[in-house]
């Protein structure tokens, strides 16, 4: 063979070509024992880290310098500048080719297909992938073998995603800059079902936690479903519901009939407050009694109160005399005011005839009595005063024998 400066002299060695002196330059003079210095249109050969145990290979082209991959003639990628307009570099698979980034022999790990898609695992191997950000490891994680993707965390929390935080931080934000007045952002849970059935649970949105036996639980969820799936007749649910003693237990379900507040039937209070008191309206679920005003049953307590198949009561605990307990308001006809039945059906009503109040049995027209105050002393009379009652008589009781 030829061997050029076969007694390892300081000698440079260099090929020119037509145009350029440094065709093939390799550095003999000043290299270090482990380096090797090869520049290929030039003689300046540097490396970026300014080492000088590294063996250095340096290209330098007019317009950029290219290494291009063959295979029977025919080019399959290359490395090189971009273009002629930046210095950038580019690793590239030449026109309709794919280029692989392989490690562990010849497998590959990330595919650019000739279509522009990027494949990151194409082989679908068990192989995890990982992006690190400056404080967090697992920034962006994807388990190959349990089909999970994580953001913050590489513990699999159960999810097909699951997003993991050390702190408080907001871990998800829906954000739009959208200037009009239409919804934005939009959150979708979506039952694709190909098969949709009545009662069919669409969606479930659970708050969990640990207990004392380090046991995740739902405390509360907010559930969806399908009461009816019949095309333009379609109804749905949701229920939000809480863990009440260890079972869960249904705090409100909004149906396409009603709202219903404690649905299972379970000892739990309804309260509603207002500005000025704290039981406005308050449903005890231990008794079932309803009190407007009044935190218990007690008659002593100011407030109404409704009790089941008992009685209803309201009481005025006010020192003045103007100070009313009940008003009722017959607007414009005479009429009852109150009506009495036994057995549905009706026993008496107590009403107002003009300005007069009266009470009467079930035909006020026909018998019953009124009070005027009208004049200079108060006068009980007939509700009517046609026939026998026009004699100015009211009578007490029954004739002796007789009827009335």
């Amino acid at each position: 063979g030829v061997v050029f400066n076969e007694d390892s002299n300081d000698l440079d060695f260099r090929v020119e070509s037509d145009n350029n002196p440094n065709a093939l330059f390799i550095a003999g003079a000043g290299a270090a024992a482990n380096n090797l210095a090869v520049g290929i249109g030039t003689q300046t050969i540097s490396n970026p880290y300014s080492q000088t145990n590294f063996t250095d290979l340096n290209i330098d082209g007019v317009w950029g310098a290219v290494i291009s991959f063959k295979l029977g003639g025919t080019e399959k990628g290359w490395i090189g500048q971009r273009n002629s307009g930046n210095g950038g570099m580019a690793l590239s698979s030449s026109s309709g080719q794919s280029l692989y980034l392989n490690s562990g022999g010849n497998t590959s790990r990330m595919e650019f297909t000739s279509a522009g898609n990027v494949v990151v695992n194409p082989t679908g191997a068990d192989n995890d992938f990982t992006v690190a950000s400056n404080n967090n490891a697992n920034m962006l994680f994807v388990d190959g073998g349990a089909n999970h993707v994580n953001i913050g965390t590489s513990t699999d929390l159960g999810g097909v995603l699951n997003v993991g935080s050390s702190d408080n931080n907001v871990q998800l934000v829906l954000y739009s800059d959208d200037a009009d007045a239409n919804e934005g952002p939009i959150l979708d849970l979506w039952r694709n079902s190909a098969n949709p059935a009545d009662g069919d649970v669409t969606g479930v949105i659970r708050f969990r936690g640990e207990n004392s036996a380090d046991e995740a639980i739902n405390y509360a969820t907010i559930e969806t479903r399908l009461d009816d799936v019949t095309n333009a007749t379609e109804d749905g649910r949701i229920e939000i519901n809480t863990m009440v003693g260890g079972s869960a237990v249904s705090r409100m379900k909004v149906d396409a009939t009603e709202t219903a507040f404690n649905d299972n039937s379970a000892d739990l209070d309804f309260r509603v407050e207002s500005d000025n008191s704290t039981h406005a309206l308050f449903v005890e679920g231990s008794s079932g009694n309803v009190l407007v005003g009044k935190t218990s049953n007690v008659l002593t307590n100011a407030g109404f109160a409704a009790t089941p198949n008992d009685f209803m009561s309201y009481t005025n605990t006010s020192t003045s005399a103007g100070d009313r307990c009940l008003l009722l308001n017959r607007q414009s006809a005479n009429g009852a005011l109150i009506e009495f039945r036994k057995a549905n059906a009706i026993a008496g009503t107590i009403g107002v005839l003009g300005v007069q109040p009266y009470f009467a049995g079930p035909n006020a027209a026909t018998g019953g009595i009124r009070l005027d105050s009208t004049g200079s002393n108060g006068v009980v009379m007939p509700t009517t005063n046609t026939g026998a009652n026009r004699d100015a008589a009211t009578d007490l009781g029954y004739s002796s024998g007789g009827t009335n």
